[in-house]
Formats: C-alpha cells, structure tokens, sequence
C-alpha cells in the first residue's frame, strides 16, 4: 500500500483512510516495546525507565 506524499507538511491526518495500515504500524510498536526488541537478533535488556512513559501506555493496556 502507498500513501500518497501530497501532504509534505503532515497537516491532514489520514489514518481514518488507511485503518489496516494504522492497526498493523501500532501492533508492531507494540510488540517492539514489550519484547525490547526492534531488530533481529537475541533479545537485550534495556536500560529500566525511571520515570513514567506516558506516551506509551497504550501498549501496557
């Protein structure tokens, strides 16, 4: 799937058009957070977060 690139600046949000794609991206992200791991490879531990990440608490839900 190809997302138009008529929209340079990112001012119209289009993920009601590409629902798949948006569902997809985010189940990713996801995994990527919990499993610690956005690459091939063995898994690493991460550095422990300190503070709360509250951009990302949707993943934790």
């Amino acid at each position: 799937m190809s997302v138009p690139k008529t929209d340079i600046k990112e001012q119209h949000d289009i993920a009601d058009k590409y629902t798949d794609k948006v569902k997809e991206l985010k189940d990713l992200l996801i995994r990527q957070i919990k499993e610690e791991l956005s690459t091939q490879g063995k898994t690493q531990q991460n550095d422990i977060i300190s503070s709360p990440w509250s951009q990302a608490q949707f993943a934790f839900q």
